[in-house]
């Protein structure tokens, strides 16, 4: 035994060096499998970005809002794909709506532009996204930048004859009178792609900067429901609503008629503001009240009420709005004629008729022509619950 142990703290010492040796190899293994397990910020950034752009691309939003919530400090403004886009102009361009609606919650610019200096405006007219230009014009984006060719939003809309949208954002102020990177200002430029309507109105703006327009040019103006031009000219022609000739023609009955409702209702606004009738001519075959009762037109309705509308005017065959919202079988319209207290029972008299209109009596016969089981009750709800006509039985 006494040779032994001279050489056990040998042993010991030699053992503890290789436990340690694999402690110390075991650590570095982990370690190199930690790095390949974690990636790092750089990759988390890279991966995140690309999910971004399929998101975009594939109009898949429930990605794009995890991609988000997860990395709060992404830049969703930056140049992303090859053309040098932000994904806001990606979005307008593959006209995913929903993308780019949240897009803008989140934060996009509106007038980031791409590398080539194209805008997001500029690439909604350019794939002709109306929805996506409306929706930027509301949003007050600046109408004269230009992009690396030195065109405006209105000389794309011109160039590639978006009729439609050149109207819009003429409507919204754009310069007509700027040029595009070949010294073409707008009417040049409408002449050349055969721009027929953005043609029209270039030309009467440019009348107008001549002078007050005349009634047929004023006519045409109301027509294009141009907001802005109306609102020009009564700016600075204040008493021209005045003229009898103004008057004369029945601005209000043709904004009712008009498929641009919004702006139709501004520009009768604005004329009502500066003196317009809003009872319309004397020998109109109908009011402007009864023209939207008809057509159904609750807004016009309603503004014309507010800004004093007759409700005892009658039309040629003696019928006043109330009795037209009536045999339209319209209860929202009857609601509302008699919230300004339309008058439920009058006399008419003309040199070949009299006769005494009563509201009940005409919902009654109103009845008797009915189709279907909701005009039926539609009409019960106008004669019981709004006229308060009471049960009256006749035979069918």
């Amino acid at each position: 035994m006494k040779f032994i142990y001279p050489h056990l703290g040998l042993l010991l010492t030699l053992s503890l060096s290789f436990v340690a040796c694999g402690k110390k190899a075991t650590f570095k293994e982990n370690e190199t499998r930690e790095k390949l397990i974690d990636p790092t910020q750089e990759e988390i950034h890279f991966k995140a970005l690309k999910e971004l752009k399929r998101s975009v691309n594939e109009d898949d939003l429930e990605a794009l809002k995890k991609v988000i919530l997860n990395h709060p400090f992404i830049d969703l403004n930056e140049h992303f794909n090859d053309n040098g886009e932000t994904l806001l102009i990606t979005s307008i361009k593959k006209d995913h709506r929903e993308i780019r609606n949240y897009l803008l919650e989140k934060g996009a610019k509106t007038e980031k532009a791409s590398v080539n200096l194209e805008t997001p405006l500029m690439a909604a007219v350019a794939y002709g996204r109306t929805n996506s230009v409306k929706l930027l014009l509301d949003l007050k984006v600046d109408l004269e930048k230009k992009d690396i060719n030195g065109d405006s939003a209105l000389h794309i809309a011109l160039k590639r004859s978006k009729d439609e949208i050149a109207l819009l954002l003429m409507k919204q102020g754009a310069n007509i009178h700027g040029v595009d990177g070949n010294s073409k200002n707008a009417l040049k430029l409408a002449e050349e792609f055969n721009s027929l309507s953005s043609l029209e109105m270039i030309k009467s703006m440019m009348d107008l900067e001549q002078g007050a327009p005349d009634v047929k040019t004023f006519k045409k103006i109301i027509l294009q429901t141009d907001v802005n031009k109306v609102k020009t000219i009564l700016n600075r022609y204040p008493k021209i609503i005045y003229d009898k000739s103004y008057q004369g023609f029945n601005a209000l009955g043709l904004l009712i008629d008009s498929g641009e409702e919004y702006e139709a209702l501004q520009i009768a606004q604005l004329l009502i503001e500066h003196g317009l009738e809003v009872n319309g001519p004397k020998d109109a075959t109908k009011s402007p009240l009864i023209e939207a009762t008809i057509l159904d037109k609750k807004s016009f309705v309603g503004l014309f009420l507010n800004n004093g509308a007759d409700l005892r005017i009658l039309d040629k065959t003696g019928r006043s709005a109330l009795i037209h919202a009536i045999e339209n079988n319209n209860p929202g319209m009857v609601s509302l004629l008699l919230a300004f207290s339309a008058e439920k029972k009058y006399h008419y008299s003309s040199p070949t008729t009299k006769r005494v209109f009563d509201a009940c009596e005409v919902a009654r016969l109103t009845a008797k022509r009915l189709q279907n089981q909701y005009e039926r009750e539609s009409n019960k709800y106008i004669r019981n619950s709004l006229l308060d006509c009471g049960v009256v039985i006749w035979p069918f």
